[in-house]
């Protein structure tokens, strides 16, 4: 196949294909009229983009437009128009463009002149500058609109603009963002782009590089659509979910949730069709399937009523460190709509949990779940005739299943009106706010730092997303919403940071209860509890045993940190056994506390997202714990300390890179287990092979940034990849120039 491209003839732009090694060729003329252009790019065998900018305004308009053969006919999407005065400066621009394809989407280049005879070089990849055609950009509060990947640190965002959902990514806490990509119709050939609304993400385990993006969102047919991107095809796959035409049930804004490889689903349903095979009117429905899957299977029916009970529900989704989905959804039931819960215990749905009930009773909407290690959290806000909406809250702690009460002003705002609350990893929540004479701005409130803004500005900031990276201090508060009181409105990403302990220093996921008169949900076995004058502990005359669960196995490591102390006289020798067997032995001195801290890799954890601590007396004199925490680490390559006495703990392979970002040189220090060959190799964010090392036999290198041939690479993301025998270390480097 061949195609050429002709630029400004007669102010169009045409396209001419050819199949037959250019003995004929078919013509193709831009959409766009009174054009002149200077690049075309082949993007795939019958995809291509064309840059060009309009020749009759004075201020030149620049273009994309992106086309496709298919059966011979060539077809256009509609065009890009790059309007100046929004996204660009509001100058003139010179007849050079170009475009060119970034990792997911594209970015173009052209020529400029702010003043006469001034030229400058202009580049745009919707990096600085996040732009939509409509107010609702990153509506609802049900779906993550924003999630960031704990294993390489990179931002995930989705929104919606010209009835489109857009997805793209940052590297630098928002700071900056990869060049959009605008949502594919896989189930039309060849490929399009989709249509679509409220567009929410999750991540899945990337073949080449980093998690990559799962997203479902309702096309323009009212169907619910799921895509994942597949890093080593390069192309978006996926499936209906749920089909309007087949079905006449209309579907609510989606929520999804990843772990792994699995991908959770729920959204509430509407039969406005009347179908007779469906004897509910509304109804909640819940999907789990793996990510690569080809189709949903059948959906779990959360909740159901009549006259539309569940029409607005927004149900919302989160899944614990066990693999448990929990939901939350409003329902109308008497007149009074309130908040729902339920979650499933391992194979087994547990009956529906009435979540809001307070006094007197509230139109109680769009609530958002969330959870990290053993807290649960749903907020909500409610809305009430002549009464200024608040934000609720309530807390489940997971191992015991003990729900907090109603918090009746969570926001303490009562003169406000509040609305459309996010929760991000338990701790912090996260609203849009009415101050007075003003719009809405986004207000935030911690369990440990109290109240604060995220942001407070002149225009309108709505529809606010929130993720928080609490494994280490300080916590990252990242918050992107909606901004704007007319078009264009922009997407505006805010990054805060909180934390009083030095930097790096780790947060726990979760602590377990130990000293109190009833035993923590954890905990197996005890033979009571002893309260000495500086700590209370668990204690056993043999033996204690905890069942530490909530492992996330989509994280390298865990750390578990305890305390044993006793008082009196003497030494009392104390085992400390990972899942029946044996670690480590203590001789821990009377008055005297023992710390410890054993890393637990993820071999021990990644089926079962548990393992068993215990600790033993050897002469059945007496056991003693107290401030036993569980930490994840994001990092494989943690130095942490190793096990040791009569079995060890496996062999953590090591990769420490520093620093990073670096300029010029960057040190890569590593070690793995048995002292087996090492070979490593560097790729870019496309998967391509830059840079080997084989044959490695020393401990350190240095790298300068170089290609295999001697060539400076450009600034970005590049992937380390450290090759054993027995183990591979993936990590990300960043070259800055």
């Amino acid at each position: 196949m061949y195609i050429k491209f002709e630029s400004g003839n007669n102010k169009q732009i045409k396209i001419r294909y050819s199949s037959n090694d250019g003995n004929s060729w078919i013509t193709s003329t831009c959409p766009v009229q009174n054009a002149a252009g200077s690049d075309f790019l082949v993007t795939a065998s019958n995809r291509f983009w064309v840059s060009f900018f309009n020749v009759n305004t004075s201020l030149k308009d620049i273009f994309i437009c992106e086309g496709y053969i298919n059966e011979g006919v060539i077809n256009w999407e509609n065009p890009i128009k790059i309007t100046a005065g929004t996204n660009l400066p509001n100058n003139q621009f010179e007849t050079h463009t170009a475009v060119a394809k970034a990792e997911i989407g594209r970015c173009l280049i052209f020529h400029r002149y702010p003043v006469e005879d001034n030229y400058d070089i202009g580049f745009t990849a919707n990096d600085d500058l996040l732009l939509s055609d409509d107010n609702r950009a990153t509506a609802f509060n049900n779906g993550r609109h924003l999630v960031r990947d704990p294993l390489s640190n990179r931002l995930h965002l989705v929104y919606f603009s010209q009835g489109r959902p857009h997805y793209t990514w940052s590297m630098d806490n928002g700071q900056t963002w990869a060049p959009y990509h605008i949502i594919e119709n896989i189930h039309v050939s060849p490929v399009k782009k989709d249509s679509g609304y409220y567009p929410t993400v999750g991540l899945h385990p990337g073949m080449l590089t980093a998690q990559q993006p799962c997203i479902v969102y309702i096309d323009d047919e009212k169907n619910v659509e799921y895509r994942y991107f597949d890093d080593l095809g390069g192309e978006w796959r996926g499936f209906s979910i749920l089909s309007y035409s087949q079905t006449g049930l209309e579907p609510g804004p989606p929520s999804i949730y990843t772990q792994g490889d699995q991908v959770y689903v729920v959204f509430s349903v509407n039969n406005l069709m009347g179908s007779p095979q469906y004897q509910f009117i509304s109804a909640v429905y819940f999907y789990q399937f793996a990510y690569n899957a080809t189709n949903p299977g059948n959906p779990v029916i959360l909740d159901q009523a009549t006259a539309g009970a569940l029409t607005d529900s927004r149900a919302s989704i989160v899944v614990d460190g066990n693999g448990n989905p929990h939901c939350a959804w409003s329902k109308i039931v008497s007149g009074n709509e309130n908040i729902y819960y339920r979650w499933r215990n391992g194979s087994t749905w547990q009956p529906i949990v009435l979540v809001s009930n307070q006094s007197p009773n509230y139109a109680d909407k769009s609530p958002h779940i969330d959870c990290y290690g053993n807290w649960l959290s749903v907020v909500w806000y409610d809305e009430i005739s002549g009464t200024p909406n608040e934000i609720l809250r309530r807390k489940k702690q997971i191992s015991s299943g003990r729900w907090s009460s109603v918090d009746p002003s969570y926001s303490q705002s009562p003169s406000f009106c509040s609305e459309f609350p996010v929760n991000a990893a338990h701790d912090f929540s996260v609203w849009c706010e009415n101050q007075p004479a003003t719009n809405y701005d986004i207000r935030y409130r911690s369990d440990t730092y109290g109240f604060g803004w995220v942001s407070q500005a002149p225009e309108k900031e709505s529809f606010c997303h929130s993720q928080l990276q609490r494994d280490y201090y300080p916590w990252d508060l990242y918050t992107v919403f909606t901004k704007g009181n007319s078009i264009p409105y922009q997407i505006v990403s805010v990054h805060q940071q909180f934390g009083g302990s030095p930097p790096g220093t780790l947060s726990a996921l979760y602590t377990v209860e130990t000293g109190l008169d009833t035993a923590s949900a954890f905990c197996i076995h005890r033979d009571g509890v002893i309260k000495y004058n500086i700590c209370s502990v668990d204690y056993g005359t043999n033996q204690i045993t905890y069942n530490l669960s909530l492992l996330d196995p989509t994280f390298p490591l865990h750390l578990i940190k305890g305390k044993i102390y006793f008082e009196g006289t003497g030494n009392k020798t104390q085992e400390l056994w990972i899942n029946n067997e044996k670690k480590r032995t203590f001789v821990v001195k009377a008055n005297e506390p023992h710390e410890f801290i054993i890393p637990i890799p993820k071999e021990l954890y990644q089926n079962t997202c548990k393992m068993t601590l215990a600790l033993k007396n050897p002469q059945s004199s007496g056991v003693y714990l107290s401030d036993l925490a569980v930490y994840r680490i994001a990092d494989a390559n943690y130095g942490g300390p190793q096990s040791s006495g009569s079995s060890e703990l496996k062999n953590v392979a090591r990769l420490i890179v520093t620093p990073n970002p670096f300029k010029e040189n960057i040190v890569i220090r590593y070690s793995v287990a048995n002292n087996h060959p090492i070979s490593m190799n560097i790729y870019d964010t496309v998967g391509r092979l830059v840079k080997r090392f084989d044959g490695l036999t020393i401990q350190q290198i240095t790298w300068d940034g170089c290609d295999d041939t001697g060539k400076h690479l450009p600034s970005g993301v590049y992937f380390l990849e450290l090759k054993s025998a027995d183990k591979s270390i993936t990590t990300h480097i960043i070259l800055l120039k």
